[in-house]
């Protein structure tokens, strides 16, 4: 329900065909990032530029999937538009198209003459002005009324929650969901997109918690210390393709790169490697299992370590608040922490 005085948005949408050109990578990515066709690069680049505009709805025409949002989040395939996988889609895309023409005023259509028959022609008709048609292998666009579905526009993080100017977004992976997977259920290519597509103000690379053993429903799983290194060095891996992608990509939030360790020493020893690779932000996570003695001595070993750089890093303590040691936190400089166990807390006595 609008408000009085309130302004609404006019909304329009951008409907551009699917490319072959895809993104080399794993895993799930928002259509409008996985896409890497000349319009799709072209579009990010825009998006970099100027930021999201309020007014602007994204979505694909997929030979696959068939009419989607833009962030919508989907794999690499190898299926063509051909006529024929066009007038399949008809049905399903133009009854989308007719949902969604109660909240865009227009529609700006990017799209090769191979997809026009997944269009409902009716749509085209003088009676239903509803679409110009217009070739776009002439760089010109289609125009027509449609409306609004979830996944067509990003929102800021900042706006869903309300953020103060003195308060951050600030993005991480939430490594201990996946700790029992062989890797990271989020790729680097992932990370660095959602955390520029809702405009996080900070962002943490790719990490995976080099645990001595975790839970199962079959019981515990010890790893041994040579799968603990090799997740140390996953993590110093994807930090460095983050960074890389990040400045790649243009993207606006702060990249923070993440540290594990499998003591002190370990934790200490990165600071040069990740220095090196050009961060000014760094966090150390897989503390929050560790005992206060343990994460004293990572936290006097790491900043012994990044004063000797000329320039001292900002370091960030990832899931932990420790009452007990914010005197020490505060005396060695480190820069922030979080934790939302007292947050829930607070809403459990609360209810």
């Amino acid at each position: 329900m609008a408000h009085a005085g309130a302004t609404t948005v006019q909304k329009q949408l951008l409907v551009l065909g699917c490319s072959a050109t895809k993104v080399a990578t794993e895993g799930f990515l928002p259509a409008i990032n996985l896409y890497d066709g000349p319009t799709f690069r072209v579009l990010r680049s825009f998006l970099r530029d100027y930021h999201w505009p309020q007014s602007l709805s994204v979505a694909v025409l997929s030979a696959k999937y068939g009419i989607i949002g833009g962030l919508s989040h989907i794999t690499a395939y190898d299926l063509r538009m051909t006529l024929e996988r066009a007038a399949e889609l008809a049905k399903p895309v133009s009854k989308i198209f007719q949902d969604w023409s109660h909240s865009h005023y227009r529609v700006d259509l990017v799209l090769g003459q191979d997809y026009l028959p997944s269009i409902d022609p009716d749509l085209f008709s003088r009676e239903t002005p509803i679409m110009q048609v217009v070739d776009s292998k002439k760089g010109m666009l289609k125009r027509m009324r449609i409306s609004n579905q979830n996944y067509l526009s990003p929102r800021s993080v900042r706006t869903h929650f309300n953020l103060r100017d003195d308060q951050w977004a600030f993005g991480d992976c939430g490594a201990f969901s996946y700790v029992s997977e062989d890797k990271p259920t989020l790729s680097v290519e992932q990370a660095v997109a959602l955390y520029d597509l809702y405009a996080f103000d900070l962002g943490a690379s790719v990490d995976h918690i080099p645990v001595t053993e975790f839970a199962t429903p079959r019981g515990k799983i010890c790893l041994s210390e040579d799968e603990q290194r090799r997740r140390v060095t996953l993590t110093r891996d994807n930090a460095d393709q983050f960074l890389k992608l990040h400045h790649e990509r243009r993207a606006h939030f702060i990249p923070v790169g993440v540290i594990q360790g499998l003591d002190a020493q370990n934790y200490a020893e990165q600071i040069g490697a990740y220095m090196d690779m050009g961060y000014h932000h760094l966090a150390l996570g897989g503390l929050v299992p560790r005992s206060d003695t343990e994460i004293l001595e990572i936290v006097r070993a790491v900043q012994t370590e990044a004063k000797k750089f000329r320039h001292r890093p900002w370091i960030h303590l990832l899931g932990i608040f420790r009452p007990s040691l914010q005197p020490h936190f505060r005396e060695l400089g480190i820069g922030s922490f979080d934790s939302a166990s007292y947050f829930r807390r607070s809403i459990y006595r609360s209810l």
